[in-house]
């Protein structure tokens, strides 16, 4: 299990992860993904660790180990890995109308940023200027964003009126 960790620099990918998350604190998807690749990194340690004794029996015995001592430093067992270890495969859907609104916005806000950009009349264009610009877009957008998926799911709930 943890030697598959150490072979995908998953600390390191897991630290990135969360930082980015937290940095982008006004991005609260960000978090909830960095969240949920540290779980998927673990199912993968799991199933790596499975394939490797032949059997669940030895990470089941493993878990329950270190569920019987807890620690804020060890995952424990979470219900998706207990899933996994009886074949019920844990599944991470991204919906489509999500990914296509956050590659919207991404490719709005990158063209109204290179668009004020150029509208300065400056012949460069500074970075600091340009990532300034893009940041104060990215917390305008976020509200609007959210507000737009707020009411799609508030028609969802509602039968689609």
């Amino acid at each position: 299990h943890e030697r598959h960790h150490a072979r995908r620099r998953d600390p390191l990918r897991l630290l990135l992860a969360r930082a980015l998350g937290e940095g982008l604190f006004f991005l609260p998807v960000l978090r909830r993904l960095a969240e949920r690749y540290a779980a998927l990194a673990e199912l993968a340690a799991d199933e790596a660790a499975v394939k490797a004794s032949r059997s669940p029996q030895p990470v089941a015995s493993a878990l329950l180990a270190f569920d019987a001592h807890p620690s804020p430093v060890i995952v424990g067992i979470a219900p998706e890995r207990v899933d996994s270890l009886l074949g019920r495969r844990a599944r991470f859907e991204l919906p489509v109308l999500l990914l296509a609104g956050g590659l919207a916005t991404i490719a709005v806000l990158v063209a109204v940023t290179v668009g004020m950009a150029g509208a300065t009349g400056h012949a460069t264009i500074g970075l600091p200027v340009l990532a300034a610009q893009a940041c104060m877009m990215t917390m305008a957008a976020v509200p609007l964003m959210l507000g737009a998926m707020g009411t799609l799911s508030a028609r969802r709930l509602l039968g689609g009126r």
